[in-house]
């Protein structure tokens, strides 16, 4: 287990991910309202960033609340899944010593990573629909995000209405998702701690009758 140093500088890593969602969510809302006053390459290409960067940043959330059961004891990783947590991988220089080097995955890959390992850890049953068409839409976003963030040519920075509706889709299926986690898990919360005030309000009533006397 880590020691507390490391948890404390968890705990302030995930509460800068809360202000940078919060951060996001508002820069999300005015460039939508940007891009439905004035429908432009430049509002778009702000569209599809910042709805792009706040997915990340909500998969990092829910990522450091996996962290943090881990940290409880309330969930026991495999090595590989800890480092893919941890966003780490590991080599080996030619002295023999281990390099760490940070870890990158696709948006779409850690996505879906990320929701299974938050289900297992919380023992959830909720459905995800990688099926969808909405999801392969995501997936075909987040292309456009990386053509636009890395573009070779000035046409790279062009995004089409269908391109931009594939984020529209793509980030609307991501939300009802993670919102689906959440909900289930408060519900879950609500339920244990509803079992737990009967056995305590059984057990207060058990110890407050009073003791037959001896015959």
């Amino acid at each position: 287990m880590e020691n507390q140093a490391d948890n404390e500088r968890r705990s302030t890593s995930h509460d800068e991910i809360v202000k940078l969602i919060n951060i996001l969510t508002e820069d999300l809302k005015h460039s939508h309202e940007h891009l439905q006053q004035e429908d432009t390459q430049v509002h778009r290409r702000l569209y599809v960033r910042v709805a792009a960067s706040l997915i990340e940043s909500w998969v990092s959330a829910l990522k450091a609340d996996i962290l943090d059961a881990y940290e409880h004891g309330e969930f026991t990783p495999s090595h590989a899944e800890l480092a893919i947590l941890l966003e780490e991988t590991y080599e080996l220089t030619d002295k023999g010593r281990i390099n760490k080097r940070p870890y990158f995955a696709s948006i779409d890959r850690n996505i879906r990573f990320t929701f299974d390992i938050f289900i297992h850890t919380h023992s959830l049953e909720t459905p995800l629909e990688y099926d969808s068409h909405l999801w392969d839409s995501l997936k075909k976003a987040v292309l456009v995000r990386n053509r636009i963030t890395h573009p070779k040519r000035g046409s790279d920075l062009t995004i089409t209405d269908e391109e931009l509706n594939l984020m529209r889709e793509g980030f609307a299926w991501f939300v009802s998702h993670a919102l689906a986690l959440q909900l289930t898990l408060n519900e879950k919360y609500k339920r244990e701690n509803a079992e737990l005030e009967q056995i305590m309000a059984k057990t207060a009533q058990e110890q407050s009758k009073p003791e037959s006397s001896a015959s």
